[in-house]
């Protein structure tokens, strides 16, 4: 069974240069929980496919449990198939919840780079609206320092 969930405000396809796209979604504290159980489902093989998106765009997700590198088809620059394996989908998870048991996500967003099935090169990004601020250069040196 192929499931829908409405995200059309959270998902878009930039453009960066020719044939060179991301899948975009973007996530708060009010959509996380339902996409983290959509992703279980798929996981666990209770549904084939999740779709997310609106009209403007859509991204279709589907699950390979093989170690092939997860990988990406833009259909048409209304639509995206991504198919993730088994380590990027519990990395999005894992990232996901965590911001949800936080409030704050460890960093702005999460890069999953994809094999392209075509010409177009298409990558998920993930964005958490609300993250810590990045760490400055001295106190990155002051915690490598400690380690000494």
């Amino acid at each position: 069974m192929n499931r829908f969930l409405e995200m059309a405000s959270a998902c878009q396809l930039s453009k960066y240069e020719d044939h060179v796209y991301s899948a975009d979604l973007r996530f708060d504290l009010q959509n996380i929980s339902n996409f983290v159980v959509e992703c279980e489902m798929l996981r666990q093989g209770i549904s084939s496919g999740l779709t997310l998106g609106g009209d403007r765009f859509q991204v279709a997700l589907r699950f390979n449990e093989s170690t092939a590198l997860s990988s990406s088809l833009l259909e048409n620059p209304r639509r995206c198939i991504i198919t993730l394996n088994t380590i990027d989908l519990e990395a999005i998870v894992a990232f996901l919840l965590r911001y949800l048991r936080d409030g704050l996500a460890e960093v702005s967003h999460l890069d999953i780079d994809l094999q392209q099935q075509e010409a177009d090169q298409v990558d998920l990004v993930i964005y958490a609206a609300d993250s810590q601020s990045p760490m400055g250069a001295e106190e990155a040196k002051r915690l490598l320092d400690a380690d000494d």
